[in-house]
């Protein structure tokens, strides 16, 4: 029978082989059948998304991340212009919840990005 891993409350068991050690071999874990992990690792694939995997700690939530969007004058100085927050918040098998642990995410992630919590407005002239 496999090891169940230990996830915060509200989220269920995610399922690992027998004998899963090691963090490289948790990758082959999954939770009620479902590999989520080599469902993103196909989205990626694809060159037009913009998609990522986002920390292992928030498993089994696979797609948590933040998407930087920049102007397009491709001056690399310029801060961005846009944070977009993405949360993998389950469905298909697995129940629609962001967990407290993803939101103690996004609250670091966005004290790390915009530490000032600065909202920029830039209106262009006509």
């Amino acid at each position: 029978m496999a090891n169940p891993v230990v996830l915060p409350a509200g989220i269920p068991p995610l399922r690992c082989p027998p004998d899963t050690n090691s963090s490289s071999q948790r990758e082959e874990c999954n939770f009620k059948g479902t590999q989520r992990l080599e469902l993103m690792e196909s989205e990626i694939k694809n060159k037009l998304s913009y998609s990522r995997i986002g920390p292992t700690n928030l498993r089994p939530s696979i797609s948590n991340y933040v998407l930087q969007v920049t102007s397009s004058d491709g001056d690399p100085t310029h801060q961005p212009i846009a944070l977009l927050y993405f949360f993998d918040s389950g469905g298909g098998s697995y129940p629609q919840v962001i967990s407290s642990a993803q939101a103690d995410w996004f609250e670091k992630m966005a004290h790390k990005l915009n530490p000032d919590l600065r909202l920029h407005v830039n209106i262009g002239s006509r």
